[in-house]
C-alpha cells in the first residue's frame, strides 16, 4: 500500500547522500541546510519555521558523505557570509550582472555563489520534510520536488565536480525590515529569502526566462 511505500523510500533516501545521490556506507554526517555558522551570525539558530510543521533552523539537517559535507561545506558557505555581510554591495552587485554567463561550473561570481546556495536551501528543506514529515500528501509533494530531474541535475553536476547551480534568476530587493525570513513555492520553484535589510528571490531552473522577460 501506499503508507508502506512511503516508509521504504522514506529509508531509501536516509541513506543516500544529500549531495550525491550515492548510497552511504560509512559513518553518516548531516549536513545543515543553513550552515551552522550562520545561523549563529543571525542569532536564529533556536528560531523555528513554520510549514507543514515547526523546527528549529538549526534542526534542519539532510544525511551526506562525511567527503560531500566536506567539499561542500565551511570554504563555500564562508563566501556566502562574507557576501551577506555587505548587503549593499551585493544588492548592486546582483542588479547590475545581467547573467546571461551563468554556467554550470565553479566560481566566485556572486551571482552564481548565490544561485548556488539558495538551490541547495531549497531542495533541503524539502529534503528534511521528506524525511521527517508524518503527513503523508505533504511528502508525497516532497518527493516530487526531491526526485525530479532539476535537482539530479545538481547532484551530478556535484559528483562530477563541474558545479551545483542551475540557471535561474535571481532577484534582490533592499527592505528596511533586517529580520530573517524565509518562503518556498512548489509551482514555480521558488525561493525567498530575507536577510540583512536584503531580499533575495531565485526562480529555480527557469533558464533565466523571468529575468530576461522582465
Amino acid at each position: 500500500n501506499s503508507t508502506l511505500k512511503q516508509k521504504l523510500m522514506k529509508e531509501e533516501y536516509f541513506k543516500k547522500c544529500f549531495f550525491c545521490n550515492e548510497d552511504i556506507n560509512e559513518k553518516k554526517t548531516f549536513e545543515h541546510i543553513i550552515s551552522d555558522s550562520l545561523l549563529g551570525k543571525l542569532n536564529i539558530k533556536e528560531q523555528t519555521i513554520t510549514g507543514e510543521f515547526k523546527i528549529q533552523y538549526s534542526r534542519i539537517k539532510v544525511p551526506a558523505h562525511s567527503k560531500c559535507n566536506n567539499n561542500f561545506g565551511s570554504e563555500f558557505e564562508n563566501k556566502i557570509i562574507k557576501l551577506l555581510e555587505k548587503p549593499d554591495d551585493l544588492y548592486s552587485l546582483i542588479n547590475n550582472d545581467n547573467q546571461f554567463d551563468l554556467v554550470n561550473s565553479h566560481s566566485d561570481k556572486p551571482t552564481l555563489l548565490l544561485t548556488t546556495w539558495l538551490t541547495k536551501v531549497y531542495y533541503g528543506l524539502f529534503y528534511n520534510d521528506f524525511l521527517k514529515t508524518k503527513n503523508d500528501k505533504w511528502r508525497d509533494i516532497c518527493f516530487e520536488i526531491i526526485n525530479n530531474e532539476n535537482f539530479k541535475l545538481t547532484q551530478k553536476a556535484y559528483q562530477l565536480n563541474s558545479g551545483f547551480n542551475l540557471p535561474s534568476s535571481l532577484y534582490a530587493f533592499k527592505t528596511e525590515k533586517k529580520d530573517f525570513n524565509l518562503k518556498t513555492l512548489i509551482y514555480p520553484a521558488s525561493i525567498l529569502i530575507s536577510i540583512n535589510g536584503l531580499i533575495l528571490i531565485l526562480s529555480i531552473a527557469d533558464g533565466l526566462l523571468c529575468k530576461n522577460y522582465l
